[in-house]
Protein backbone atom coordinates (compact mmCIF):
# COMPACT_ATOMS: atom_id res chain seq x y z
CA UNK A 1 0.00 0.00 0.00
CA UNK A 2 2.84 2.37 0.82
CA UNK A 3 4.45 1.73 -2.56
CA UNK A 4 1.07 2.18 -4.27
CA UNK A 5 0.38 5.51 -2.56
CA UNK A 6 3.91 6.65 -3.31
CA UNK A 7 3.58 5.81 -7.00
CA UNK A 8 0.20 7.56 -7.09
CA UNK A 9 1.71 10.72 -5.60
CA UNK A 10 4.54 10.59 -8.13
CA UNK A 11 2.05 9.95 -10.93
CA UNK A 12 -0.06 12.96 -9.97
CA UNK A 13 3.04 15.17 -9.91
CA UNK A 14 4.16 13.89 -13.32
CA UNK A 15 0.66 14.33 -14.77
CA UNK A 16 0.58 17.92 -13.50
CA UNK A 17 3.88 18.60 -15.27
CA UNK A 18 2.69 16.95 -18.50
CA UNK A 19 5.10 14.00 -18.28
CA UNK A 20 2.48 11.22 -18.29
CA UNK A 21 -0.87 10.93 -20.07
CA UNK A 22 -4.15 9.18 -19.37
CA UNK A 23 -7.10 8.53 -21.68
CA UNK A 24 -7.15 12.14 -22.85
CA UNK A 25 -10.19 14.28 -23.55
CA UNK A 26 -13.40 12.18 -23.42
CA UNK A 27 -14.75 14.12 -26.40
CA UNK A 28 -13.59 12.04 -29.42
CA UNK A 29 -13.41 15.16 -31.61
CA UNK A 30 -11.08 16.93 -29.19
CA UNK A 31 -9.13 13.70 -28.70
CA UNK A 32 -8.46 13.63 -32.47
CA UNK A 33 -6.87 17.07 -32.23
CA UNK A 34 -4.76 16.00 -29.25
CA UNK A 35 -3.39 13.06 -31.21
CA UNK A 36 -2.72 15.25 -34.25
CA UNK A 37 -0.31 17.24 -32.07
CA UNK A 38 1.73 14.07 -31.41
CA UNK A 39 0.13 13.25 -28.04
CA UNK A 40 -0.30 9.55 -27.17
CA UNK A 41 -2.65 8.06 -24.51
CA UNK A 42 -1.32 6.15 -21.48
CA UNK A 43 2.27 7.12 -22.11
CA UNK A 44 5.25 8.82 -20.48
CA UNK A 45 7.00 11.76 -22.09
CA UNK A 46 10.78 11.78 -22.32
CA UNK A 47 12.10 14.85 -24.10
CA UNK A 48 9.71 15.38 -27.01
CA UNK A 49 8.68 11.71 -27.38
CA UNK A 50 5.76 9.81 -25.85
CA UNK A 51 6.36 6.15 -24.91
CA UNK A 52 3.37 3.87 -24.29
CA UNK A 53 3.17 2.27 -20.82
CA UNK A 54 0.00 0.23 -21.40
CA UNK A 55 1.94 -3.02 -21.63
CA UNK A 56 4.02 -2.39 -18.50
CA UNK A 57 2.08 -4.10 -15.69
CA UNK A 58 1.23 -3.14 -12.99
CA UNK A 59 3.15 0.15 -12.91
CA UNK A 60 1.75 1.28 -16.25
CA UNK A 61 -1.82 0.71 -15.03
CA UNK A 62 -1.20 2.69 -11.85
CA UNK A 63 0.42 5.61 -13.67
CA UNK A 64 -2.37 5.69 -16.26
CA UNK A 65 -4.92 5.67 -13.45
CA UNK A 66 -3.31 8.60 -11.64
CA UNK A 67 -3.09 10.59 -14.89
CA UNK A 68 -6.84 10.07 -15.37
CA UNK A 69 -7.48 11.19 -11.79
CA UNK A 70 -5.52 14.38 -12.44
CA UNK A 71 -7.35 15.11 -15.72
CA UNK A 72 -10.83 14.54 -14.30
CA UNK A 73 -10.18 16.50 -11.10
CA UNK A 74 -9.51 19.61 -13.18
CA UNK A 75 -13.13 19.59 -14.39
CA UNK A 76 -14.71 19.09 -10.97
CA UNK A 77 -15.72 21.49 -8.22
CA UNK A 78 -14.63 21.13 -4.60
CA UNK A 79 -17.50 18.86 -3.60
CA UNK A 80 -16.93 16.55 -6.56
CA UNK A 81 -13.22 16.37 -5.84
CA UNK A 82 -14.02 15.18 -2.33
CA UNK A 83 -15.74 12.11 -3.74
CA UNK A 84 -12.43 10.31 -3.92
CA UNK A 85 -13.79 6.79 -4.17
CA UNK A 86 -15.99 7.57 -7.15
CA UNK A 87 -13.17 9.45 -8.84
CA UNK A 88 -10.75 6.60 -8.20
CA UNK A 89 -13.17 4.01 -9.55
CA UNK A 90 -13.75 5.96 -12.74
CA UNK A 91 -10.04 6.50 -13.32
CA UNK A 92 -9.31 2.83 -12.61
CA UNK A 93 -11.89 1.79 -15.21
CA UNK A 94 -10.16 3.98 -17.81
CA UNK A 95 -6.76 2.48 -17.08
CA UNK A 96 -7.78 -1.16 -16.72
CA UNK A 97 -10.06 -1.36 -19.76
CA UNK A 98 -7.06 -0.48 -21.89
CA UNK A 99 -5.51 -3.84 -21.00
CA UNK A 100 -5.56 -6.40 -23.81
CA UNK A 101 -7.08 -9.21 -21.77
CA UNK A 102 -10.18 -7.14 -20.95
CA UNK A 103 -10.90 -5.81 -24.45
CA UNK A 104 -13.45 -8.57 -25.11
CA UNK A 105 -15.50 -7.61 -22.04
CA UNK A 106 -15.19 -3.89 -22.86
CA UNK A 107 -16.57 -4.53 -26.36
CA UNK A 108 -19.52 -6.52 -24.96
CA UNK A 109 -20.42 -3.69 -22.58
CA UNK A 110 -20.22 -1.13 -25.40
CA UNK A 111 -22.42 -3.33 -27.61
CA UNK A 112 -25.07 -3.57 -24.88
CA UNK A 113 -24.97 0.12 -23.96
CA UNK A 114 -24.88 1.46 -27.54
CA UNK A 115 -26.25 -1.18 -29.93
CA UNK A 116 -26.20 1.06 -33.01
CA UNK A 117 -22.45 1.71 -32.89
CA UNK A 118 -21.20 -0.71 -30.23
CA UNK A 119 -22.61 -3.84 -31.85
CA UNK A 120 -20.89 -3.07 -35.15
CA UNK A 121 -17.52 -2.72 -33.41
CA UNK A 122 -18.13 -5.89 -31.40
CA UNK A 123 -19.02 -7.88 -34.54
CA UNK A 124 -16.00 -6.50 -36.38
CA UNK A 125 -13.60 -7.43 -33.59
CA UNK A 126 -15.08 -10.90 -33.08
CA UNK A 127 -14.95 -11.74 -36.79
CA UNK A 128 -11.49 -10.28 -37.29
CA UNK A 129 -10.18 -12.36 -34.36
CA UNK A 130 -10.09 -15.42 -36.68
CA UNK A 131 -6.90 -13.87 -38.06
CA UNK A 132 -4.02 -14.82 -35.68
CA UNK A 133 -2.61 -11.98 -33.60
CA UNK A 134 0.86 -12.60 -35.01
CA UNK A 135 -0.44 -12.04 -38.56
CA UNK A 136 -2.31 -8.90 -37.47
CA UNK A 137 0.81 -7.51 -35.80
CA UNK A 138 2.84 -8.18 -38.94
CA UNK A 139 0.23 -6.38 -41.04
CA UNK A 140 0.41 -3.31 -38.80
CA UNK A 141 4.20 -3.30 -38.80
CA UNK A 142 4.29 -3.44 -42.61
CA UNK A 143 1.77 -0.60 -43.00
CA UNK A 144 2.88 2.96 -42.20
CA UNK A 145 -0.67 4.26 -41.67
CA UNK A 146 -3.72 3.67 -39.50
CA UNK A 147 -6.70 2.50 -41.56
CA UNK A 148 -10.39 3.40 -41.60
CA UNK A 149 -12.50 0.37 -40.64
CA UNK A 150 -16.24 0.65 -41.26
CA UNK A 151 -17.41 -2.96 -41.76
CA UNK A 152 -16.70 -6.54 -40.78
CA UNK A 153 -14.94 -7.06 -44.11
CA UNK A 154 -12.73 -4.02 -43.42
CA UNK A 155 -11.90 -5.35 -39.94
CA UNK A 156 -10.63 -8.63 -41.39
CA UNK A 157 -8.69 -6.91 -44.18
CA UNK A 158 -7.06 -4.59 -41.65
CA UNK A 159 -5.42 -7.64 -40.06
CA UNK A 160 -4.05 -9.14 -43.29
CA UNK A 161 -0.70 -8.09 -44.78
CA UNK A 162 -1.19 -6.72 -48.29
CA UNK A 163 -4.98 -6.42 -47.96
CA UNK A 164 -4.71 -3.80 -45.22
CA UNK A 165 -3.18 -1.24 -47.59
CA UNK A 166 -6.31 -1.28 -49.79
CA UNK A 167 -8.31 0.42 -47.00
CA UNK A 168 -8.50 4.20 -46.84
CA UNK A 169 -6.10 5.80 -44.32
CA UNK A 170 -7.44 7.57 -41.27
CA UNK A 171 -6.76 11.31 -41.53
CA UNK A 172 -6.08 13.83 -38.81
CA UNK A 173 -8.07 17.09 -38.55
CA UNK A 174 -5.59 18.76 -40.92
CA UNK A 175 -5.98 16.23 -43.73
CA UNK A 176 -2.76 14.25 -43.27
CA UNK A 177 -2.85 10.42 -43.06
CA UNK A 178 -2.36 9.27 -39.46
CA UNK A 179 0.90 7.32 -39.19
CA UNK A 180 1.18 4.21 -37.05
CA UNK A 181 3.24 4.86 -33.95
CA UNK A 182 6.79 3.57 -34.20
CA UNK A 183 7.75 0.56 -32.10
CA UNK A 184 10.65 0.94 -29.69
CA UNK A 185 13.55 -0.94 -31.23
CA UNK A 186 11.39 -1.84 -34.24
CA UNK A 187 9.71 -4.88 -32.63
CA UNK A 188 8.91 -3.84 -29.05
CA UNK A 189 5.24 -3.71 -27.94
CA UNK A 190 6.05 -0.26 -26.53
CA UNK A 191 5.05 2.37 -29.08
CA UNK A 192 6.62 5.80 -29.36
CA UNK A 193 5.36 9.00 -30.92
CA UNK A 194 7.26 12.27 -31.29
CA UNK A 195 5.36 15.38 -30.26
CA UNK A 196 4.61 17.74 -33.13
CA UNK A 197 6.51 21.00 -33.45
CA UNK A 198 3.82 22.51 -35.69
CA UNK A 199 2.35 25.66 -34.02
CA UNK A 200 -1.08 25.11 -35.65
CA UNK A 201 -1.46 21.59 -34.26
CA UNK A 202 -0.10 22.54 -30.86
CA UNK A 203 -2.42 25.54 -30.55
CA UNK A 204 -5.47 23.51 -31.60
CA UNK A 205 -4.70 20.96 -28.87
CA UNK A 206 -3.98 23.62 -26.24
CA UNK A 207 -7.23 25.45 -26.97
CA UNK A 208 -9.27 22.23 -26.74
CA UNK A 209 -10.61 22.44 -30.29
CA UNK A 210 -12.81 19.54 -31.43
CA UNK A 211 -12.95 18.42 -35.05
CA UNK A 212 -15.13 15.53 -36.23
CA UNK A 213 -14.03 13.00 -38.83
CA UNK A 214 -15.36 13.08 -42.39
CA UNK A 215 -19.14 12.38 -42.40
CA UNK A 216 -20.71 9.27 -43.86
CA UNK A 217 -23.22 11.40 -45.77
CA UNK A 218 -23.80 14.99 -46.84
CA UNK A 219 -26.99 16.97 -47.15
CA UNK A 220 -27.99 18.64 -50.41
CA UNK A 221 -30.80 21.21 -50.83
CA UNK A 222 -34.09 19.35 -51.12
CA UNK A 223 -36.95 21.72 -50.30
CA UNK A 224 -36.32 21.07 -46.59
CA UNK A 225 -36.98 17.34 -47.02
CA UNK A 226 -34.08 15.93 -45.03
CA UNK A 227 -34.25 12.29 -46.13
CA UNK A 228 -34.50 13.29 -49.79
CA UNK A 229 -31.34 15.42 -49.77
CA UNK A 230 -29.17 12.88 -47.95
CA UNK A 231 -26.31 11.58 -50.12
CA UNK A 232 -24.24 8.66 -48.79
CA UNK A 233 -20.48 8.90 -49.26
CA UNK A 234 -18.23 6.01 -50.22
CA UNK A 235 -14.97 5.32 -48.38
CA UNK A 236 -13.08 7.01 -51.20
CA UNK A 237 -15.34 10.06 -51.04
CA UNK A 238 -14.93 10.32 -47.27
CA UNK A 239 -11.17 10.19 -47.75
CA UNK A 240 -11.38 12.97 -50.35
CA UNK A 241 -13.55 14.99 -47.94
CA UNK A 242 -11.08 14.63 -45.05
CA UNK A 243 -8.11 15.36 -47.29
CA UNK A 244 -9.56 18.53 -48.83
CA UNK A 245 -11.25 19.91 -45.71
CA UNK A 246 -8.27 19.32 -43.44
CA UNK A 247 -5.69 20.83 -45.77
CA UNK A 248 -7.92 23.83 -46.47
CA UNK A 249 -8.32 24.46 -42.73
CA UNK A 250 -4.55 24.29 -42.27
CA UNK A 251 -4.02 26.63 -45.23
CA UNK A 252 -6.34 29.17 -43.60
CA UNK A 253 -4.92 28.84 -40.08
CA UNK A 254 -1.16 28.60 -40.71
CA UNK A 255 -0.53 32.26 -41.66
CA UNK A 256 -2.77 33.47 -38.84
CA UNK A 257 -1.19 31.34 -36.10
CA UNK A 258 2.34 32.08 -37.31
CA UNK A 259 1.77 35.85 -37.44
CA UNK A 260 3.36 38.21 -34.91
CA UNK A 261 -0.07 39.31 -33.67
CA UNK A 262 -1.26 35.84 -32.67
CA UNK A 263 0.18 35.93 -29.14
CA UNK A 264 -1.78 39.07 -28.32
CA UNK A 265 -5.17 37.57 -29.20
CA UNK A 266 -7.30 36.26 -26.26
CA UNK A 267 -7.77 32.49 -26.17
CA UNK A 268 -11.55 32.79 -26.59
CA UNK A 269 -11.03 34.62 -29.90
CA UNK A 270 -8.33 32.15 -30.94
CA UNK A 271 -10.76 29.28 -30.39
CA UNK A 272 -13.41 31.04 -32.49
CA UNK A 273 -10.89 31.49 -35.31
CA UNK A 274 -10.09 27.77 -35.31
CA UNK A 275 -13.75 26.77 -35.17
CA UNK A 276 -14.68 29.13 -38.02
CA UNK A 277 -11.82 27.86 -40.19
CA UNK A 278 -12.83 24.22 -39.69
CA UNK A 279 -16.51 24.98 -40.32
CA UNK A 280 -15.76 26.81 -43.59
CA UNK A 281 -13.31 24.15 -44.75
CA UNK A 282 -15.93 21.39 -44.44
CA UNK A 283 -17.86 23.06 -47.25
CA UNK A 284 -14.74 22.77 -49.36
CA UNK A 285 -14.46 19.11 -48.37
CA UNK A 286 -18.02 18.46 -49.51
CA UNK A 287 -17.24 19.93 -52.92
CA UNK A 288 -14.18 17.69 -53.22
CA UNK A 289 -16.10 14.56 -52.20
CA UNK A 290 -18.92 14.92 -54.73
CA UNK A 291 -17.95 15.43 -58.37
CA UNK A 292 -19.85 18.00 -60.47
CA UNK A 293 -21.34 15.12 -62.49
CA UNK A 294 -22.64 13.36 -59.38
CA UNK A 295 -23.91 16.63 -57.95
CA UNK A 296 -25.84 17.30 -61.14
CA UNK A 297 -27.30 13.78 -61.11
CA UNK A 298 -28.33 14.13 -57.46
CA UNK A 299 -29.95 17.50 -58.10
CA UNK A 300 -31.94 16.01 -60.97
CA UNK A 301 -33.01 13.12 -58.75
CA UNK A 302 -34.07 15.48 -55.98
CA UNK A 303 -35.91 17.79 -58.38
CA UNK A 304 -37.80 14.89 -59.91
CA UNK A 305 -38.77 13.51 -56.50
CA UNK A 306 -39.89 16.93 -55.20
CA UNK A 307 -42.05 17.43 -58.30
CA UNK A 308 -43.53 14.00 -57.82
CA UNK A 309 -44.39 14.64 -54.19
CA UNK A 310 -45.87 18.06 -54.91
CA UNK A 311 -47.94 16.53 -57.71
CA UNK A 312 -49.62 14.28 -55.22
Amino acid sequence: MAVGYGMTALGLAWAASGKISGAGDPDPNKNRVQRAAGWQPYSIKVGDTWYSIKMIHPVGTLLGMTADIHDMAADMNKDEQDKALKLLGKAFSHAVTEQTFLQGMVNVVKALNSPERGWNVFAQNMTASVVPASVSTLAQMMDPYQRDVESIRDAVMARLPGARESLMPQRDPFGDPIANADRLGGISPITERVESSDPVRLEAARLGIGVSAAPKSVQMPAARIHDLGKVELTAEQRDAFGDAAGHMAYKILAPIVNSDRWEGIPDTIKAQIFQTAFAKSRKFGELAAITPEQRMAEMQRISAEVSKRLGR
